[in-house]
């Protein structure tokens, strides 16, 4: 019997994740030896590149050129997973490699595997911003509202922990995840200003703050919400009659 593919995940460590050959073993049993020796490439070619990670993507990509179109999200994720840590701009560059050949072939995609893989790039800094709106969409598609919601809250919280950019829309995306899910205004404010607290004095745009400010001004958030929010609006976190204070 074939595991679920969420198993494949690295549970060990990312940095000696083998995704691509377990999912090959089972999967394509015979390009499985070719996959354990591609996988065995990617860990001695990155070992002397911590220095340059971009250009080791970049090399990775000439090997993906050579698989099957089936293979490619697989190799492409354990080559993500083992830069999650220490090159994360590399490692989201390889997430959105994955998720653009699965979208380009028509690949099919495990709901199970796709939400915890997102939550694992997430949680390990390495998801890009234009990734946020597809994530959410794919929520929405894969599970009822209440769960999706919640299965978003829990992928903003991670991403929002690491310098990751922030989605300038959202507030637009969680007030619609939250509608869909029967919430109204005063759940849109406890997540945006959570995610907010959580930015660990990133870089936040503009137009999040803008739409963002009537929301906590309406609905303050309490400590040690509130605190976190102080390093993000330079006046402080929004109160009703003042705006967002941008």
């Amino acid at each position: 019997m074939i595991a679920p593919l969420a198993a494949l995940l690295p549970s060990a460590g990312t940095h000696v994740s083998t995704t691509y050959a377990d999912w090959a073993a089972a999967h394509d049993p015979g390009a499985a030896g070719a996959a354990r020796d591609l996988v065995a490439d990617v860990g001695s070619e990155l070992a002397p590149s911590w220095t340059n990670p971009g250009r080791f993507v970049d090399t990775m990509a000439a090997r993906a050129r050579r698989l099957p179109r089936a293979h490619l999200p697989w190799f492409w994720d354990t080559v993500g997973h083992r830069l999650i840590g220490y090159g994360n701009r590399p490692a989201a560059r390889a997430y959105g490699a994955a998720r653009t050949a699965e979208a380009k072939h028509g690949l099919p995609v495990d709901p199970v595997y796709g939400r915890a893989s997102a939550l694992l790039f997430a949680t390990g800094g390495a998801m890009p911003a234009k990734e946020f709106g597809a994530r959410q969409r794919f929520l929405a598609a894969t599970l009822e509202p209440v769960a999706a919601h919640a299965a978003l809250d829990a992928f903003l919280m991670a991403w929002a922990g690491w310098s990751g950019d922030l989605a300038a829309d959202l507030v637009r995306r969680v007030r619609a995840s939250a509608k869909a899910a029967g919430y109204g205004d005063g759940e849109v404010a406890r997540l945006v200003a959570a995610v907010l607290s959580g930015t660990r004095k990133k870089s936040v745009p503009d137009a999040l703050l803008t739409a963002a400010g009537p929301f906590l001004a309406a609905r303050p958030p309490q400590e040690p919400v509130t605190a976190g929010l102080v390093e993000v609006f330079p006046e402080g976190p929004p109160t009703a009659g003042r705006g967002c204070g941008c």
